[in-house]
């Protein structure tokens, strides 16, 4: 017959309070460590954006001159990120947290403050113009990596208790 080990009852109740103590810090520190994935996924969005814009290729049977400066510009083929121009809409993407939601995107207006609405028409197209999306495209790159960073993260903090 084999005996069984026994753990006194004071270090029991030792244990199982210094888990309570892990169990109670969970949330605090799933807030923290989310807060800052959210922000880091964000910003990692927005970077992918932006070099979807420049490495975009120039759709060489296209060329158009600018009403302003009489430059011209080369437009990205249809399908691909559009290709940089004036700047404006690179300066007004943005990344922005609030508490356990993140947005993405171009803002409604550009630094100068006039309103930028190519860009939806940019993103899903029009009639006349097929669409060069830049915005879903970064998501769908960024979105699997922030979904196993976050895995991993969960299983660190019940790892922890």
């Amino acid at each position: 017959m084999s005996k069984k080990k026994t753990i006194p009852i004071q270090r029991l109740d030792e244990e199982l309070a210094q888990i309570s103590i892990k169990f109670t810090a969970i949330p605090i520190q799933a807030e923290e460590v989310v807060g800052q994935l959210l922000r880091n996924s964000g910003n990692e969005i927005r970077n992918t954006i932006i070099r979807s814009m420049s490495d975009s290729p120039p759709d060489p049977s296209k060329r158009y001159k600018r009403t302003k400066g009489g430059k011209y510009h080369n437009p990205s083929f249809p399908g691909n990120a559009p290709r940089r121009d004036s700047g404006r809409l690179v300066a007004s993407i943005q990344s922005v947290t609030e508490g356990d939601e993140i947005r993405v995107g171009a803002l409604a207006t550009a630094n100068d403050g006039v309103p930028l609405k190519y860009a939806k028409w940019l993103e899903f197209g029009t009639k006349k113009l097929k669409p060069r999306p830049w915005l879903q495209p970064a998501v769908d790159k960024v979105l699997p990596k922030m979904k196993k960073e976050a895995n991993n993260l969960i299983d660190k903090i019940i790892g922890n208790i």
